[in-house]
């Protein structure tokens, strides 16, 4: 077992403490579905955009993205995915659609002060570490999580990540 829990570990628990017992104690853990490895190599998308930004303060290439994307897509065999009748093909395309929309409506408006960034909460048992995906100027917290397993594409075009703001000091 972690030395430490997460977010989602405590969201997981709360709605079903049975499921958190045998994922995180007992290790079983099912395949990841679709719309995760969509979000997992996303995910790794934004992440070498947004890294690289912070010091260059310029975007990458639409293509340089998409390949970062393909190389994530590529590190997880598709039999070991959950695809609940959907097609990996499409999902891999709908994920290339969000990689393509990050590159036009999200990248060009942030700059990146920091990326995967982590905190450690200690508690009296296991502290409590937190991964903020990218932190901004202006005090702005980005999360790249699609919001819906499957919108349609004319939402996914006029979504943007959704964001938080830090609350203001004194």
């Amino acid at each position: 077992m972690s030395e430490h829990i997460s977010p989602s570990q405590i969201g997981m628990w709360k709605r079903c403490p049975k499921l958190w017992s045998i994922v995180y104690l007992e290790g079983i853990k099912s395949p990841p579905a679709g719309a995760m490895h969509l979000g997992s190599s996303f995910h790794k998308a934004a992440e070498a955009q947004n890294l690289q930004k912070i010091t260059t303060h310029t975007d990458l290439p639409v293509d340089e993205l998409e390949d970062r994307y393909a190389d994530a897509w590529k590190l997880v065999p598709e039999s070991e995915i959950e695809w609940e009748g959907e097609s990996p093909a499409k999902v891999y395309d709908d994920g290339g659609h969000l990689v393509r929309l990050f590159a036009q409506v999200s990248a060009p408006n942030v700059q990146p002060v920091a990326v995967e960034q982590r905190a450690t909460i200690p508690t009296a048992g296991k502290s409590i570490v937190c991964v903020n995906d990218l932190g901004a100027a202006k005090d702005t917290v980005w999360a790249h999580q699609p919001q819906d397993k499957n919108p349609s594409a004319d939402e996914a075009r006029h979504t943007r990540p959704p964001r938080v703001r830090r609350p203001q000091r004194p």
